[in-house]
């Protein structure tokens, strides 16, 4: 077996119960840390594989082969939440404090009334126990535990630190959800009203349509057989609340936190706007709010490296990084190229990331004009600018509006003309430009002429007697409230966020795409579930675009 197969069941078969850490029997040096403390330290040494002093973690695999890094955590095979998980046929099980803290009890004994005949089937882990398993592999029962389970290298404080960061985990109800209800926030941030009333529309009647069958669904649970009973768990009454941001974007931070105040939620869904979202994105992380598939520009570059934050794609970064490639394979001559961009921090970070993904190339010179706020374009605006770069390819990081002047005078000029799906925002208005048949569009996601791809959504908008206004926008949000309700339906009532994002990128693989966005994919870790962008020559049919995953 290799040796990441042997590092995906890390911990495997620790088991499901243990006693508390206060139950202790190690022999501990005088205490010196507060017991935050020791599950602060506790919980690095569970996420990161970083021990107190900033060491890696270190163990051992079939005795002989030695792992360190902090690939080897906990949370890698038990996952953030602690749940655990499963990889083929072998189960990742549980370590939160409810779980490996008390006995193990077979599930068909628990349905007999005096709990059937050898119903415990491993005692609770006390902290000396915890640390024999880890150390040596042995159980609280005496049995061996798999040899793919590492064999740490941990001291006894580092243990009892462990030990009362897994004791702190559990499946309290979070804020956002009580016996009844469970809320829901989405966002608008300024600037596009069309958007925020299409997505509006879409969750305004999902939640009414859920929320009327949740009362049958929990009639039902009262008859539900036993072994059925978990399906009914997570059924709650959805709550939706609209947080409308105001203003310039260092403003948003006060009115978040105030939002939340009034009336905290258990995750965001989806989300509109324009303008840069780093503000809405490191609120939730400071929050550990689940955020789920806003429609945004401009994501935050670096997400895979955060958590609670899940992106339909690096928007206008991606098609930018898109289209590096295909200057780079299509210009071996010196060339210059001319990015034409608003002052906006969505096109400026489009320019700036083409700028990056062009400076390897030694033959392109990239060339910026900036529009700036009031600024128009005109027929005369578009003439001076192809007499100034005469057959220059042209980067349009522009709305649809300002394209409304371009007119064949000027646009016989440059040799390629780019746009960008996201920042044009509708396609079929482009598609009926003048010259549509001179642009190249970088994309996402597909044109709202490809129907065909978005049955389950048009199904449901149909039967809902839902005007369809904006294809992208409403199909979106319909793939992100729909995953979030399949999501919690598989929860089992174990209210984690971390495990709703855990089941999140689970069922990303597992449930049919309601969205123009094709091959969409959540690797455990990954936060982008689109990976590629087309590019349509917009003179011919759309089946012949490329997709190209940058």
């Amino acid at each position: 077996m290799s040796l990441t197969r042997q590092v995906v069941l890390l911990l495997l078969l620790i088991g499901s119960g243990l006693s508390t850490p206060a139950q202790s029997t190690i022999p501990a040096e005088e205490a010196t840390l507060s017991q935050e403390e020791l599950i602060e330290a506790g919980k690095q040494i569970y996420l990161h594989g970083s021990l107190p002093g900033g060491a890696s973690i270190t163990a051992m695999v079939r005795k002989d082969v030695a792992l360190q890094g902090s690939q080897y955590a906990c949370a890698n095979c038990h996952r953030r939440s602690g749940i655990g998980s499963s990889e083929g046929g072998d189960l990742v099980p549980p370590v939160i404090g409810p779980s490996i803290f008390a006995p193990r009890v077979a599930e068909l004994h628990a349905q007999y009334p005096l709990g059937g005949m050898h119903n415990e089937t491993r005692p609770a882990y006390t902290t000396e126990t915890l640390g024999r398993a880890l150390r040596e592999g042995i159980d609280p029962a005496g049995r061996l535990l798999s040899p793919l389970m590492p064999r740490f290298v941990l001291n006894d404080n580092e243990v009892v630190a462990l030990s009362s960061y897994l004791a702190s985990l559990t499946v309290a109800l979070p804020p956002g959800i009580n016996a009844r209800e469970i809320h829901f926030a989405t966002i608008a941030t300024p600037g596009d009203d069309a958007a925020r009333a299409a997505m509006l529309d879409v969750f305004t009647t999902f939640f009414r349509v859920k929320n009327a069958g949740t009362r049958s669904e929990l009639k039902r649970a009262q008859y539900a057989p036993f072994q059925k009973q978990w399906a009914y768990e997570s059924y709650r009454l959805w709550k939706l609340h609209v947080w409308d941001l105001k203003g310039p974007e260092q403003n948003w931070p006060d009115q978040l936190k105030a939002f939340y105040a009034k009336q905290p939620v258990f995750a965001v869904i989806g989300g509109v706007g324009n303008g840069n979202w780093l503000p809405v994105h490191r609120f939730c992380e400071k929050q550990e709010l689940p955020c789920i598939l806003p429609q945004i520009a401009l994501p935050p570059e670096h997400a895979d490296n955060d958590f609670y934050s899940v992106y339909f794609s690096h928007g206008v970064e991606l098609e930018a990084m898109t289209l590096g490639n295909i200057l780079s394979a299509t210009y071996q001559a010196p060339r210059t190229v001319v990015q034409v961009l608003r002052d906006t921090p969505e096109a400026h970070a489009a320019a700036d990331t083409l700028r990056h993904a062009m400076a390897a190339q030694g033959n392109i010179t990239l060339k910026d004009v900036v529009l700036k706020e009031g600024q128009t374009t005109s027929v005369e605006f578009w003439s001076r600018l192809a007499a100034d770069y005469n057959h220059s390819p042209w980067v349009l990081w522009l709305g649809d509006g300002d394209l409304k002047s371009l007119d064949s005078s000027a646009a016989a000029q440059p040799s390629a003309i780019y746009l960008s799906a996201t920042l044009q925002g509708d396609i079929t208005t482009l598609q009926q430009h003048p010259l549509h048949q001179r642009f190249t569009l970088l994309s996402p996601y597909q044109p709202p002429g490809s129907e065909h791809n978005t049955p389950r959504f048009s199904s449901w908008a149909h039967l809902r007697k839902l005007p369809v206004s904006n294809l992208h926008i409403q199909s979106s949000s319909f793939l992100a409230v729909t995953l979030a309700g399949e999501s919690l339906k598989h929860m089992h009532g174990n209210f984690s966020r971390e495990y709703f994002i855990e089941r999140m990128e689970h069922m990303m693989d597992n449930m049919i795409n309601p969205s123009l966005y094709p091959r969409l994919s959540l690797a455990p870790g990954q936060r982008f579930a689109s990976k590629g962008c087309y590019v349509w020559e917009m003179d011919k049919r759309f089946e012949t675009a490329k997709w190209v995953v940058p």
